[in-house]
């Protein structure tokens, strides 16, 4: 699991992958493993087919970068891919100066230029960013803290933060979280390379939705998608994707809507695994090539050898592994 690819010297954030790494990642999984497409894994992993060293790559949000920077190096290897597209990013609704909610946090914090953040006007505290570790973690703590609410008292919230501090952000330094446009993503889904997958429209925490508010994101994801590719989309992923974020009457609607589901959940899956609560391995920009290594390999696999299934759903907090891949 990807998020964006960067060409930034210096950038620290987990969810950009620097491009230099990414294609020494894809050379290596291009040369020990079988790479199928996300829907072929799916079929192979319900027949019971799937092959020790198979996988799949996927990106989530639709970062500009996954157009201009990834799809070049997939191509090149001739390596499928999967792009979880959030329709509203692309389409530039639902966004706070046309960055996804997490991304315009990170914004906010790289651009403070103080040594901390004042947000007690609007209900929340004192934050620390006097150095990168202390920004991290401030950008760490206001986004959890934003997860943990419904959707209209988090736009409330954001809308207080970008009054405090939204002039600040400078768009021409935070290339790394535009999203592709529209003419983009339809080229994208001219390659038979690149399955697009919907991600929701406005990439909110689905467990807080109700039924309405989630096929207006899910379905709603989807048709857009569908309306700009002109091509079908029966892939989803659970935005944000613990399994804290995402109930049995989300996976229903999944269910209902596509043909399989991602999640954040960290590890690999095996012949059995409920095709709509499919595991990721989250690769982020701190990645060092030894530890993805580890990592694929399923040396360090929290999963084995159980499936997550629709009773892991409820009630239970995040890991440390699970909050740490997500945006």
């Amino acid at each position: 699991m990807y998020h964006g690819v960067t060409e930034a010297a210096g950038r620290r954030d987990w969810t950009q992958v620097d491009l230099s790494d990414f294609k020494e990642q894809m050379q290596y999984l291009k040369s020990h493993y079988q790479i199928y497409p996300l829907g072929e894994i799916i079929a192979l992993l319900a027949s019971g087919k799937i092959k020790p060293h198979a996988a799949a790559v996927t990106f989530d949000d639709g970062y500009r970068s996954n157009y201009a920077l990834a799809y070049p190096v997939c191509r090149e290897l001739q390596i499928p891919a999967a792009i979880f597209v959030t329709s509203g990013f692309i389409q530039q609704e639902g966004t706070i100066r046309g960055f996804l909610w997490p991304d315009f946090v990170s914004a906010v914090v790289k651009s403070a230029g103080d040594k901390e953040i004042d947000l007690t006007g609007i209900g929340l505290r004192h934050y620390d960013t006097s150095s990168p570790a202390a920004a991290a973690e401030t950008r760490r703590s206001i986004c959890d803290h934003l997860k943990s609410m419904g959707v209209k008292q988090r736009d409330q919230l954001l809308a207080g933060i970008d009054d405090l501090y939204g002039d600040k952000i400078r768009q021409e330094q935070f290339g790394d979280y535009h999203p592709m446009s529209r003419a983009e993503l339809a080229t994208l889904a001219t390659d038979p390379l690149i399955t697009i997958g919907a991600h929701s429209r406005t990439h909110p925490i689905l467990a807080g939705l109700n039924n309405d508010q989630l096929e207006e994101e899910m379905l709603g994801s989807k048709q857009e998608l569908e309306a700009t590719t002109g091509k079908g989309v029966d892939l989803f992923a659970y935005p944000n994707g613990r399994r804290q974020d995402i109930t049995r009457q989300v996976v229903a609607l999944a269910a209902r809507h596509f043909r399989g589901a991602v999640t954040t959940e960290p590890g690999r899956n095996h012949p059995g695994q409920d095709p709509f609560l499919l595991r990721r391995i989250g690769i982020g920009g701190d990645c060092g090539f030894g530890l993805f290594q580890a990592l694929i390999s399923g040396a360090f696999d929290p999963a084995r050898p159980r499936h997550l299934t629709l009773d892991d759903l409820a009630g239970e907090k995040p890991t440390p592994e699970s909050v740490r891949m997500t945006t």
